[in-house]
């Protein structure tokens, strides 16, 4: 049912926002706004706002973020009619009723869900009977528990081919309906008009957010063209859009703000016996973007824990592609890499809960993951294979949407970059016990003066300082100069730390970012730097710094600051160069190159900062 955007913004405007989620959640009240501990993950210092004037909720630990309307889909398990519906009954907004076509479809789904709840039942009932022995069988052989299989609803689908679809019709399902719910196909001509799809298999009940069956999964127990198979998609169920045991693993992954994808069906349900209670699975095919940004509304560095053999390695590729466009500031994934001959279930089997604690502990970042996935097959042996190389790892980094990410990703790569080509490349100012030695143009040794050792640039340090004072008095100006932020490598640790600050504003809304910086440097414990920064005299001398300059004439003074670090880091680069060159080769040239180049940082280094 579509409801009008009029209704929406009535109940937006009639409920009390800190009110409604102050029933489940104890905030504090701070100026305009409150404040408490996140309901959506553990933990112990509030980083949970309530902004009432803005109409939403905002957490700068995991993200959450939405209006009332969300609150209610997302803390109480509320499909977006059903939370639209309870609020409307505290405003007092009504609803207009549902045209003929939405009553129709709410209609149909209900009798779809209603078939698959109806089918699951049966395929319990099955599983006991005489006839569900051997899938009785292969669940011992697995080690599940009797308690598992009635936690997951396990069943059993006969043999016979419309045993189903005649209990079905029975309990009084149209042959329509039956196809629509993906349980029964149509036959060919001269045969009963319906079959069982699902024919002498173990049967796993797909949920959808709410618990409610969707579809199924099935595994054969004989002789089968495909060992697995999966309901069709319906208009109930997307397999792209669904995660098996996402209804039971969500509570507790928010809580230990951990979740782990696994392959398939057993492995969810062999590691939840085993005690991992935040475990999920795509449908048979790798995780897609849907999937994995659903893993992000639970934990913000979901852990990919596929079998250890080449398809394995494979489907974390895959799931490992499709993440990248996504990654946003303090969301990732993690890699645990299982052994070659073991899957998450024949690792508890064979060695225990430990060893796979142990492996999720020590799972990999997804920078690490990566870059060792691009390196491990590649050949830099030559200029030309080295430059390709570099090629692949930009093609990647570019993937990446979320420019401060983004950013970030192409300073560390570089640097991982610079040291492979280092060692595969030897600069000219590396070992030269080989190398001939020539002491000037006519075979003399130079007069070179002192031994050089180069100017520590002191404008730069105040560059810095006076690119922080700017971001920290017009915030607005991180929209555009996020990427330039994350390039500098500030000196000190108070420094980084509000770097850091910035980069994590740069990714909220426009209309919140003075608001989510303050709330950053709080959280940080930055608020006494922040004041020594605005009170620096030396910064103060410089207007366009100031807070109370229009952004526009601030926005012209951070580029030239900007300008001018690139400038004093690109000649600080030529000169070190230099220097090495002029102590390894001191030539005449090379001395002129190095007294031509420290008079050029001396001259920049002089110039008004801004």
């Amino acid at each position: 049912m579509t409801i009008p955007q009029y209704i929406l913004d009535d109940i937006r405007n009639r409920v009390n926002l800190a009110g409604y989620i102050g029933r489940y959640v104890k905030l504090a009240k701070r100026g305009h706004e409150h404040s408490g501990l996140c309901p959506f993950h553990n933990e112990k210092t509030p980083s949970f706002t309530v902004s009432e004037p803005k109409g939403f909720y905002h957490c700068f630990g995991c993200g959450a973020h939405g209006d009332i309307i969300a609150f209610a889909m997302n803390h109480q398990k509320l499909a977006f009619p059903e939370a639209v519906e309870q609020l409307a009954q505290e405003a007092g907004v009504e609803i207009p009723k549902p045209t003929p076509e939405d009553q129709q479809r709410e209609d149909t789904n209900a009798r779809l869900v209603a078939a698959n709840a109806t089918a699951a039942r049966w395929f319990t009932s099955q599983l006991e009977s005489d006839s569900g022995k051997a899938a009785r069988d292969y669940l011992a052989k697995r080690g599940i528990t009797s308690e598992t299989t009635q936690r997951f609803g396990l069943g059993y689908a006969p043999t016979d081919r419309d045993q189903l679809t005649n209990y079905l019709q029975q309990e009084g399902f149209t042959q329509e309906e039956l196809i629509a719910s993906g349980l029964c196909g149509e036959a060919d001509a001269g045969e009963p008009a319906l079959y069982d799809r699902f024919r002498d298999r173990l049967m796993f009940p797909i949920r959808d957010r709410r618990g409610r069956p969707s579809a199924f999964g099935g595994r054969a127990l004989g002789e089968a063209k495909a060992k697995y198979l999966n309901s069709s998609e319906t208009p109930i169920f997307k397999k792209g859009a669904t995660l098996y045991n996402l209804d039971q693993a969500q509570k507790t992954g928010r809580q230990h703000e951990e979740v782990i994808a696994v392959e398939g069906y057993m492995d969810v349900i062999a590691l939840t016996q085993a005690g991992f209670d935040q475990v999920v699975a795509p449908l048979g095919t790798a995780l897609t973007e849907t999937q994995i940004a659903m893993l992000w509304q639970i934990a913000p560095e979901p852990i990919l824990c596929f079998d250890g053999d080449t398809a394995g390695r494979r489907a974390a590729t895959r799931a490992v592609q499709r993440a990248l466009p996504g990654l946003y500031a303090g969301h990732s994934l993690k890699i645990a890499t299982l052994p070659p001959d073991h899957d998450p279930d024949s690792l508890v089997q064979s060695q225990g809960n430990e060893a796979l604690r142990s492996l999720i502990e020590s799972a990999q970042p997804l920078t690490d993951w990566l870059w060792q996935a691009l390196v491990e097959p590649s050949d830099y042996s030559t200029p030309e294979r080295a430059a390709d190389f570099r090629r692949a790892v930009n093609d990647q980094i570019q993937e990446i949407r979320d420019p401060g990410v983004r950013s970030l990703y192409q300073r560390d790569y570089n640097g991982r970059l610079a040291k492979i080509f280092e060692m595969q490349f030897p600069s000219r100012s590396g070992p030269t016990s080989n190398r001939p030695r020539r002491n000037g143009k006519h075979g003399k040794k130079p007069t070179v003066g002192p031994s050089p050792q180069g100017p520590v640039s002191s404008a730069a340090p105040t560059l810095e300082r006076l690119v922080l004072l700017v971001l920290v008095n017009h915030p607005a100006l991180l929209t555009t100069c996020h990427e330039a932020l994350a390039a500098i490598t500030f000196p000190g640790k108070e420094a980084k730390e509000l770097q850091s600050a910035l980069l994590e504003t740069a990714s909220a809304e426009e209309a919140m970012q003075s608001e989510t910086l303050a709330n950053e440097v709080e959280r940080r414990g930055l608020a006494s730097f922040v004041e020594r920064l605005k009170s620096d005299r030396l910064l103060k001398v410089h207007s366009f710094a100031e807070e109370a300059k229009e952004t526009e004439i601030a926005g012209h003074g951070i580029q030239h600051l900007f300008d001018r670090l690139r400038t004093l880091r690109s000649l600080s680069d030529d000169l070190e160069e230099a220097k090495q060159l002029l102590a390894s080769h001191p030539t005449d040239e090379n001395w002129r190159r190095f007294r031509a180049l420290t008079e050029e940082l001396r001259r920049v280094s002089a110039l008004p900062a801004g």
